[in-house]
């Protein structure tokens, strides 16, 4: 049960995944390997769906899914993701649920440092986090305005991956965002 535990704590950046797993191991009884052979099984059935839907000639999609029902559920989705983004903006989703100051040094409240982005740690909204968040934001914003058709639909991939380059050739204080230590200490085959 150890090792389960231990595992699910793993998932960490998959939260739905998590509390999945963790009903069906608490709830029902099943092992880790079951309950993660239950959710990639549901997963891969899952993704037959957009699949079967993208045969269907638009008409019928039209009048399955109308566009005053797509646009609002997409609305949903947005506003839902809203805080996810907003958590992972200033330092990392872990960061912001621990709370700024939750440690006491000399009887004074010390901001905790975010882990998980290379060798940088700073407390969470710094200023260098809120910078990388708005220079992904901004290239999505100019992408949208000024990009082909193809690009507007691939903005948010292409803000991101411009985003993870500047990380990734940058550093700042001597201390880099992207390492290579996670790749060069993996197995060659996974």
């Amino acid at each position: 049960m150890a090792a389960a535990k231990e595992r699910l704590s793993n998932m960490s950046d998959i939260p739905i995944v998590q509390s999945t797993l963790a009903k069906l191991m608490k709830g029902e009884g099943m092992s880790f390997d079951e309950a993660y052979g239950h959710v990639l099984g549901t997963l891969c059935v899952s993704t037959l769906t957009p699949i079967l839907f993208s045969f269907l000639p638009i008409k019928v999609l039209r009048k399955v899914f109308p566009p005053v029902v797509s646009g609002v559920t997409i609305l949903l989705i947005g506003i839902h993701l809203t805080g996810a983004g907003l958590a992972n903006w200033g330092g990392g989703s872990f960061c912001s649920q621990t709370g700024n100051y939750n440690k006491l040094v000399n009887g004074v409240p010390a901001p905790v440092l975010c882990t998980g982005n290379g060798q940088v740690m700073y407390p969470y909204g710094d200023g260098h986090y809120v910078g990388m968040g708005f220079l992904v934001f901004s290239t999505i914003i100019l992408i949208e305005i000024l990009g082909s058709p193809f690009m507007r639909n691939c903005s948010a991939i292409i803000g991101l991956l411009f985003g993870y380059f500047i990380a990734a050739i940058i550093d700042v204080d001597g201390k880099r965002f992207v390492t290579s230590a996670s790749f060069e200490s993996a197995p060659a085959i996974t």
